[in-house]
């Protein structure tokens, strides 16, 4: 597809090493001392994290364990692809269902990690809209777009600027030639670097039926729409949750690193030929595989109950 990776992996290292340096380095730096006072003073009994990737986190845990405090990772997502970064150490993994357990402890053997406790219990902020939604009256098609800032845009794991042009152009095309009464919703977040070039392209295009929307509530406003459209965020498998049919838009090259590509809940395309059958197919499909859902995120609406009471056994 002609993406120049190398050349785009250079430029998105170089920038997070200055901001490691220049930002996180700092802000790390200045809590390492209040937090070995915390932990060593018995002042905290339990951490919870919502990932164990960045520094802050993997020092805070490391800590953690050097005082025999707990920890708890509450993963906030389905992992992508068989990337696993780093060594973990937390004293506990909260993951969303069984499939996610599974794929957790196949890719630290694999890479020769210690992964200790997986627990599947779902995900407690779920559990407030998992009610399936009566089928949307307004004629939208929302398109969730990966919005990563810049530091973070590295060229084989997110879509780069070259590629949401071609993403957007595709989607495009095809509202304008089959669904020309329906409206495109795009969402995405305030401060976007790239929110110039979705509005340029969206001119050069000559498309006008389109709103672009920064700060929303996500359930009410997948549920207004009669279909989604993400590239891998987390708003697909939410979508399904309330029972609106999604399609995950995509790029042969970042196939390890999405999520979706190799479940069975949500179906992923790359070519126009593929999202017009798709949308298609899907846009008033009513189908909704629930029992290979509850495989990926337990949908009893318990999983807060079930953290609640694991926290509760480990103090």
């Amino acid at each position: 597809t002609g993406f120049n990776f190398k050349k785009d992996l250079e430029k998105n290292i170089k920038l997070l090493l200055i901001n490691i340096v220049q930002n996180d380095f700092l802000q790390i730096a200045q809590k390492i001392e209040e937090a070995h006072f915390l932990f060593k003073n018995k002042k905290i009994d339990l951490l919870i994290l919502a990932e164990e990737d960045s520094p802050l986190s993997k020092i805070m845990v490391k800590i953690a364990n050097k005082f025999d405090i707990p920890s708890i990772v509450i993963l906030h997502g389905i992992p992508s692809g068989d990337l696993l970064f780093g060594q973990t150490q937390a004293r506990y993994h909260l993951v969303f269902g069984e499939k996610i357990k599974k794929w957790f402890i196949i890719n630290g053997e694999k890479y020769g990690k210690q992964i200790s406790n997986v627990i599947a219990l779902g995900c407690p902020r779920y559990d407030s809209f998992l009610n399936i939604r009566k089928k949307s009256d307004k004629n939208q098609i929302l398109y969730a777009m990966e919005i990563a800032p810049e530091i973070e845009r590295v060229a084989d794991t997110h879509l780069t600027k070259k590629m949401q042009k071609i993403a957007l152009k595709m989607i495009i095309n095809i509202m304008k030639s089959e669904f020309p009464n329906y409206t495109l919703i795009l969402k995405i977040r305030p401060n976007w670097d790239l929110k110039k070039m979705l509005y340029n392209t969206l001119k050069e295009n000559n498309f006008s039926n389109f709103e672009i929307i920064e700060k929303a509530n996500n359930e009410k406003l997948m549920g207004d729409s009669k279909l989604v459209i993400v590239n891998h965020s987390t708003m697909g498998l939410e979508s399904l949750l309330i029972g609106v049919p999604v399609i995950s838009l995509s790029f042969k090259e970042l196939d390890f690193f999405n999520s979706y590509k190799n479940s069975k809940i949500i179906k992923v395309v790359y070519t126009p030929e593929q999202l017009k059958k798709e949308l298609k197919k899907s846009i008033n499909s009513n189908f909704l595989d629930k029992n290979e859902l509850n495989k990926y995120v337990l949908t009893d609406k318990k999983s807060t109950k079930r953290v609640t009471e694991l926290i509760q056994n480990i103090l």
